[in-house]
């Protein structure tokens, strides 16, 4: 069966959030979003447009996961279900990215960095002439209740504004504003969507498509190949997260540390042998108008991960802390009798997606 290959192009600017939209009557709030879709917003896609419905069968946080996998797995998937995402914009051409965090880098770019980290420089310049920044950009809305006395329809919350952060990309070069298309390796031998999709938080839609490797343009066709999952990585290697890899406390009570022997008291690090690090900053020198040169650092840090909103049980699922995206690790075989219940779920729908390097 040929590769399945999920691609996904907003229609305006997306809201991917990073924290619960929240305000005071006045518009005091304050909002982020995360610069790429959540694993949990296209898994959540992908159960909506096939039509899935969990109901009244789970009552727990872990269960949606569960029960929405089994569902996956009847319709033809396998675990893990998705991997990615790598970035494609159309008006640059066939060139597959990925995201750095606020930074949107060529792989070849990529490949330069990781071949300094493995001559153990920590500091470096690496042009990066085709390099996309991301912005966020506020914008205020309000709050909308589900609807008066039983009713359906949404209305106004009289008097509750609110702010929330959209999703730019624009070119290092000169500034002009770019399309993104997430291109997501998809493990499903036949599933078929609606073209158009609601993504994202306050309405936002997306065009989405299903098909196959052979359909997309060369290189961003042959960097599909570099994907992997903590469930099928082969051996030890350097890679890059494309998303979180969530630390799940094993005892509340415990430290959670980078430590990769830390798996005694989280989960999650199972596959890692040590950890290199993520760029710490970022800065962009433009020479001429016309080039750009990328001045990274790599440090060891951890951020919290929202999992997202529940539909099925009406509440905000919890946070947990993670490496974040543009982590540079050295894997190990995954043990199957040590993987984790929960982080498999996670991996399952695309977090701790990896680039090989």
């Amino acid at each position: 069966m040929a590769m399945r290959v999920l691609l996904m192009e907003p229609l305006e600017a997306p809201v991917f959030s990073r924290a619960p939209i929240a305000s005071q009557e006045f518009i005091v709030g304050v909002h982020r979003s995360h610069p790429i879709p959540p694993p949990t917003t296209i898994a959540g896609m992908l159960g909506s447009a096939l039509g899935l419905t969990l109901g009244d069968r789970v009552r727990t946080h872990i269960e949606t996961f569960e029960v929405l996998l089994r569902e996956f797995e009847n319709a033809g998937c396998r675990r893990p279900v998705v991997k990615g995402p790598l970035l494609w914009f159309r008006k640059l051409g066939d060139k597959a990215y990925a995201c750095l965090g606020d930074i949107v880098v060529p792989l070849d770019v990529v490949e330069q960095v990781a071949g300094e980290v493995r001559k153990a420089v920590r500091e470096g310049d690496i042009m990066c002439d085709d390099c996309v920044k991301i912005v966020s950009e506020e914008a205020v809305g309000v709050k909308l209740e589900r609807g008066y006395g039983g009713a359906v329809e949404k209305v106004v919350d009289k008097g509750y504004m609110y702010r929330y952060s959209t999703v730019r990309y624009i070119t290092i070069r000169d500034g002009g504003s770019l399309t993104p298309t997430y291109v997501y390796w998809l493990n499903c031998d036949k599933i078929s969507i609606p073209r158009i999709h609601r993504v994202g938080g306050e309405g936002r839609i997306s065009l989405v498509n299903i098909t196959s490797r052979e359909d997309l343009p060369g290189r961003v066709a042959r960097a599909l190949e570099l994907l992997a999952s903590p469930l099928d990585v082969e051996g030890e290697g350097p890679y890059m997260l494309l998303t979180q890899a969530p630390l799940v406390p094993v005892g509340v009570e415990e430290e959670l540390t980078l430590d990769p022997e830390s798996s005694r008291r989280v989960a999650g690090l199972e596959f890692i042998r040590g950890v290199e690090g993520v760029k710490g900053t970022v800065a962009i020198e433009v020479e001429d108008g016309l080039k750009g040169k990328l001045k990274w650092r790599l440090k060891r840090r951890i951020e919290r991960l929202n999992l997202g909103y529940s539909e099925a049980l009406k509440a905000r699922r919890p946070q947990v802390l993670a490496l974040p995206v543009g982590t540079i690790v050295e894997t190990r075989r995954l043990e199957p009798r040590n993987v984790n219940r929960v982080a498999e779920l996670l991996w399952s729908i695309g977090l701790a997606s990896l680039l090989k390097l």
